[in-house]
């Protein structure tokens, strides 16, 4: 599915990183949190730093009382 890191063609997605885990035919795929592009299925948000407290955290996931928008995300 696209914005899951594998696209319908089952080509890996740019900013997604894909170690080779398979769960039955199921690549695990990860997003590369930090590379200031938000992947739409892992990722709420991407400021493109690991710092929590500034809207969004370290893990790309947009922290209660805040709202960010656009790549890099900007939250206020």
């Amino acid at each position: 599915m696209a914005g899951d890191g594998c696209d319908p063609s089952c080509l890996i997605e740019y900013g997604a990183v894909c170690p080779g885990g398979v769960i039955g035919s199921i690549s695990i795929c990860n997003s590369i949190c930090g590379d200031m592009i938000i992947h739409s299925v892992m990722e709420s948000c991407d400021d493109g730093n690991f710092i929590d407290g500034d809207g969004c955290d370290s893990s790309c996931m947009i922290e209660s009382s805040y709202d960010c928008t656009g790549e890099p995300s900007v939250c206020a």
